[in-house]
């Protein structure tokens, strides 16, 4: 099989080259090795003139070299990567992933995989993953891919829900998706006790929800906060309710000098949604990054951590 790679594109203002471990990387695509007149050719069906010159002068890609798999394995590969870079720090992602094969000319398109862009709140725009740090990525991205290759349901299911969430514009949608993981994480069943008190055995009751901005400052928000809000809020939503006023209220988002972040409108049914992603995030994290992984594919075991 020739030599292959697979690559997607990042904003460079959010992330700087990094080497990961087995065969990952955020670096450039060297242009002149591209053959871009025929990778156009195959791009050209789905996306437009603009998009495709905004791919070609693209400097920072996620980039994924895994040696014998066919193109579909290593797009969806890819795949696991970017969504375990959102776990790290959710940020907006175009979700246009590419595989070239190299030729004796150059390497050219060996498949594509087009999806949703990822789209971000308030603090996704003050946040970013070259900020917070890449320590935790490979054991994360090693958990994601072991959560899919071994059919780990209660962590599979919220990673999907994750991406959907992500992918949508709608006000309400994500927060019940991603609610909706946080409970199949935490094993709530529909009760708001269980969810609050699993959510803060497993995270920390004030540990806080959002990490700092690129500008150093701490949102003030905290687990213990947030998690009974959410859990109502989902709850609207779920049963198809009239939002309550004091859920759509204006609101600001604090640090921790109690000094205002936000510059933009906002409210407190964002920000819990916001703090959703967050949590979820944070949970998936805690799990990927130890052992729980090898426990919370057993109900019995999992349900006793929690507890």
């Amino acid at each position: 099989m020739q030599p292959a790679f697979a690559a997607t594109p990042l904003p460079t203002y959010k992330f700087q080259a990094h080497i990961f471990a087995n065969g990952f990387s955020i670096r450039q695509i060297e242009q002149p090795s591209i053959r871009w007149d025929l990778v156009r050719l195959g791009l050209e069906k789905v996306l437009g003139d603009d998009d495709i010159e905004s791919l070609i002068a693209t400097q920072l890609w996620l980039c994924a070299e895994q040696p014998g798999m066919e193109s579909r394995e290593l797009l969806g590969t890819l795949w696991q990567a970017v969504l375990s870079m959102q776990i790290v720090c959710p940020f907006a992602s175009r979700n246009i992933f590419l595989a070239f094969t190299e030729t004796s000319t150059g390497y050219v398109d060996w498949g594509n995989d087009i999806r949703q862009p990822s789209v971000t709140g308030l603090i996704g725009k003050i946040t970013s993953p070259k900020h917070v740090g890449f320590t935790d990525y490979d054991n994360i991205l090693a958990g994601v891919r072991k959560a899919f290759s071994q059919s780990i349901i209660r962590l599979v299911n919220p990673l999907y829900l994750l991406q959907l969430g992500l992918e949508s514009n709608h006000r309400y949608v994500p927060t019940l998706l991603w609610t909706a993981a946080l409970d199949m994480l935490v094993m709530a069943g529909g009760s708001t006790r269980y969810f609050c008190d699993r959510v803060h055995k497993l995270l920390g009751s004030t540990t806080y929800v959002f990490p700092k901005t690129e500008l150093d400052r701490q949102p003030k928000h905290q687990m213990n906060e947030v998690t009974e809000e959410l859990w109502n809020l989902r709850s609207h939503i779920a049963h198809g309710k009239r939002i309550p006023e004091n859920l759509r209220a204006p609101c600001s988002l604090f640090d921790i000098d109690n000094r205002p972040i936000n510059v933009v409108n906002y409210s407190k049914d964002k920000l819990l949604k916001e703090a959703a992603l967050y949590i979820l995030c944070a949970a998936l994290r805690k799990v990927l990054c130890s052992s729980l992984i090898d426990t919370i594919g057993t109900d019995k075991a999992w349900r006793s951590r929690l507890t």
